[in-house]
């Protein structure tokens, strides 16, 4: 009789562990699936928030540290100090780069590194992360691999030592 009620208590219990498990498998494909969209809508919604502790704070005039390598074939590496006024780059010194040799233009603000963000959530870049002050809201650090599939589409942004002038 004894053998027979633990036979039957076995049996309860390899029902319910595979009832659990059969809930769990399901539980963990909802989440995946639900988290197709999510991290981007999250990223986006971050962004927004972030951008907005931004623009309240109406800094137009600072200066920062900007750093950006891009894995794209010759894994490029820029640096430099950039100042801003008035929202505008005036001055981009610590290049390495002979005087001229290339355009402030081509150096971003606060407010370029905010709409490259919005860009790679856009085109669902196929990660990105993105780390922001935490005073200032600015984004500080950038990572975006814009296709897992292709090699040397990768760029790290780092925009540190923000001085507000």
């Amino acid at each position: 009789m004894m053998d027979e009620a633990m036979r039957g208590s076995a049996r309860r219990v390899s029902g319910a562990v595979r009832t659990a498990a059969a809930l769990l498998a399901l539980l963990l494909a909802g989440g995946v699936a639900a988290c197709g969209e999510a991290p981007f809508e999250l990223t986006l919604s971050a962004l927004e928030n972030q951008r907005t502790r931004w623009e309240e704070s109406g800094v137009l005039d600072y200066r920062f540290e900007y750093r950006e390598l891009c894995v794209c074939g010759q894994s490029a590496e820029r640096r430099a100090t950039i100042e801003v006024r008035g929202g505008e780059v005036v001055s981009v010194t610590g290049t390495g780069a002979p005087d001229g040799w290339e355009s402030i233009t081509a150096y971003p603000t606060i407010d370029d590194l905010f709409d490259r963000i919005e860009e790679a959530v856009r085109d669902e870049a196929a990660a990105l992360s993105v780390s922001y002050d935490p005073d200032l809201g600015y984004p500080t650090e950038i990572i975006i691999d814009y296709d897992y599939g292709a090699e040397h589409d990768e760029v790290n942004i780092d925009a540190t030592g923000l001085i507000v002038l």
